[in-house]
């Protein structure tokens, strides 16, 4: 399996990567990796490192090491048509997860070239599992282009396969992700119905982290439905699991949310307080759309309280580098932040 992208309810659609870290186990891999002499074991075994390690920085490499073996291997003249798919199989992983990494650092065309490769190779072996993940993919970086149809109609066909294949991790991923959309579109009825077929999924299936986004994700319904008390308690039912599991990149999406709600409910100080801890650990990730959607979000408060310098200083940030970002959503918000300042300054 390769890394997906899943989407986190917040102020913007965040990029989520759907990970299975854990320290020993990862210490483990890469023992075992160090004697392995077949290079099938070897893509096994580096596929499983990808999805624990959670540093872009390191799992991009073992990524082209994937890649480097699998296209060696299907050079060679001597595999057999079994073998032959295997190695195809391995490489499409490689172009979707180097995917993943375009997308979440904002070049969205070598993203979108990747996904493509990846979708076409998962065709040409019947790999119902791979192109449904591709179309997953794909439809996530159409979402955040403001494509919300062409997205709609990839995450359908995508749940389609995956439900075929009975493949329930792949199923309730995209489910969560058929809400956001729907959510987008102020569906909220219908997407709190996906969101709680993705929860009741992944309780089934003892999936944490799945939980701890599907939480989330229920409580940005509430909190657009005018629901604080509901929208708080799922948030911070998220950011507890977030914590057991050592997810920094949840917690930072339910503080972002909780600060969220804090401005609802007119509490700017408890608000900013969440934004600015959100803000942090995003930044240690180095996770550019949080940063930009926080940057926002933060200068959004500031000019509530009326401080238009500190307000500036965190939306120009934000326009700067959702313009490097690329997408329309992260620019107009931003931008609009921009359009408020300058009116309040005259």
């Amino acid at each position: 399996m390769s890394r997906l992208l899943l989407h986190i309810s917040l102020f913007l659609s965040l990029g989520f990567v759907y990970s299975f870290g854990q320290t020993s186990q990862l210490d483990s891999l890469k023992n075992i990796l160090k004697t392995a002499k077949h290079d099938s074991t070897k893509c096994d075994l580096l596929s499983a490192m990808i999805n624990a390690e959670e540093d872009d920085a390191i799992w991009i490499n073992y990524n082209k090491e994937l890649k480097a073996i699998a296209e060696k291997k299907l050079n060679s003249s001597t595999l057999t048509s079994a073998e032959k798919k295997i190695y195809l199989r391995h490489l499409a992983n490689a172009y979707n997860n180097t995917c993943f990494f375009y997308n979440n650092n904002g070049q969205v065309n070598e993203a979108l070239d990747n996904c493509n490769r990846s979708l076409k190779i998962n065709k040409e072996i019947g790999n119902k599992e791979g192109i449904a993940t591709a179309l997953n993919t794909l439809a996530t970086i159409y979402q955040k282009q403001g494509l919300i149809k062409k997205a709609l109609d990839h995450f359908m066909y995508s749940l389609k396969l995956s439900e075929e294949i009975s493949d329930q991790e792949g199923t309730a991923s995209t489910l969560m992700n058929i809400g956001i959309t729907t959510q987008s579109l102020g569906q909220n009825k219908e997407a709190l119905n996906y969101f709680k077929r993705s929860i009741k999924i992944q309780e089934k299936i003892g999936d944490k982290e799945g939980m701890a986004i599907s939480l989330n994700n229920i409580g940005g319904v509430y909190h657009k439905m005018n629901e604080e008390k509901e929208a708080l308690d799922y948030y911070n039912r998220s950011k507890k699991i977030n914590e057991e599991i050592g997810n920094k990149e949840g917690i930072a999406n339910a503080l972002n949310n909780i600060g969220g709600l804090y401005v609802r409910t007119g509490d700017l100080s408890e608000a900013l307080n969440s934004m600015q801890l959100s803000l942090k650990l995003y930044e240690e990730l180095d996770n550019k759309s949080g940063i930009v959607t926080t940057l926002r979000n933060i200068g959004a408060i500031y000019l509530k309280q009326g401080k238009l310098n500190n307000a500036f200083n965190y939306a120009e940030k934000g326009l700067l580098l959702a313009r490097e970002l690329g997408y329309p959503g992260n620019i107009q918000s931003n931008a609009q932040l921009m359009s408020l300042i300058y009116e309040k300054q005259n």
